[in-house]
């Protein structure tokens, strides 16, 4: 998504719709979001969206069956493409169980690409990849045209995206839940889904303003949140051993730990700075300041001149 974030960068006068088969946290002003589900609800999208007839049509998986509907459906005046991978780089013949030039094929291998020839031949798509690349007005590339050429910059303007800074300073961490009791203690919502997203998106928001480095998710935590942390957060899942990890990171910077309850946090070293965050608004202020407190002590206990931890307020 990061790299998205990066093309994106190039559009900054357009009103851009994204649509994606997942949640996605994109908070420019410039930004509408579609959530397609599946190819139901994509085509019901898609269908909504065929009166208007778009600058630009931006994407990268052109051997993606989703998108080669977006192809077909939607109405564009330019359509753009960018890299997946290195496999753009791969432009040599293809062959069955070789990848070299998979994407630049004009014309699917009746033995080899059974389904999706005779799906072409009845419906039109999917559209031989290769083919695909010679609708694409321009392409946006992550390799650096003095170092690598580019097979597309044969046939098309090729624009270089130079990356952002990538090597950011790890300050902030924030210690995951576990999903099933994470949002409410109140078995009577638990069910309500319009309450649960409701949950989520205030968390989200609450978290994404942290400006957090590190999102470490609880051993039992779902999807759900994360899928909506800004793409500058990096999430790590089923990490064994969080306290030691933290601990080996505090070596080398000033590390705030962000949690709601994580018992982790007993094991920090005390020069790790602790905020505790009442993400859901789960606990009510008179036992969550009491916990806190106890939780100062304990560490005062270990370390005297160790900071103490605060709630953070929303």
């Amino acid at each position: 998504m990061v790299r998205v974030i990066d093309i994106l960068e190039n559009f900054q006068d357009y009103k851009v719709h994204i649509i994606s088969l997942e949640n996605l946290s994109l908070s420019q002003k410039n930004m509408t979001f579609f959530n397609a589900k599946g190819v139901i609800s994509l085509l019901i999208h898609l269908i909504k969206l065929r009166k208007i007839t778009f600058d630009v049509l931006l994407g990268c998986n052109v051997d993606n069956i989703y998108f080669q509907l977006m192809i077909k459906l939607l109405k564009f005046d330019e359509f753009h493409t960018f890299d997946e991978g290195i496999i753009l780089l791969r432009d040599s013949k293809w062959q069955p169980g070789n990848l070299d030039g998979i994407y630049y094929i004009r014309e699917f291998d009746i033995q080899y690409q059974k389904r999706w020839f005779f799906l072409n031949k009845i419906i039109g798509i999917p559209i031989p990849w290769g083919l695909v690349w010679e609708l694409s007005h321009k392409h946006y590339t992550f390799f650096d045209p003095d170092k690598i050429s580019h097979p597309l910059s044969k046939t098309r303007e090729v624009t270089y995206v130079k990356r952002r800074d990538t090597a950011r300073k790890v300050e902030r961490i924030f210690l995951g839940v576990n999903s099933y009791w994470g949002w409410t203690d109140n078995y009577s919502k638990r069910g309500n889904k319009k309450l649960y997203q409701e949950s989520l998106l205030r968390a989200a928001d609450r978290l994404n303003s942290l400006n957090l480095n590190i999102y470490l998710m609880h051993p039992r935590e779902n999807d759900d949140l994360i899928k909506l942390l800004s793409p500058e957060t990096i999430i790590l899942k089923n990490l064994d051993g969080n306290e030691i990890f933290l601990n080996s990171l505090s070596k080398d910077s000033q590390l705030t730990v962000y949690t709601v309850m994580s018992g982790a946090v007993y094991d920090l070293d005390t020069k790790i700075e602790i905020r505790y965050v009442n993400l859901f608004d789960r606990f009510k202020q008179e036992p969550y300041t009491l916990w806190i407190n106890q939780f100062n002590q304990y560490r005062k206990s270990v370390d005297p001149d160790c900071d103490e931890a605060f709630e953070v307020k929303f």
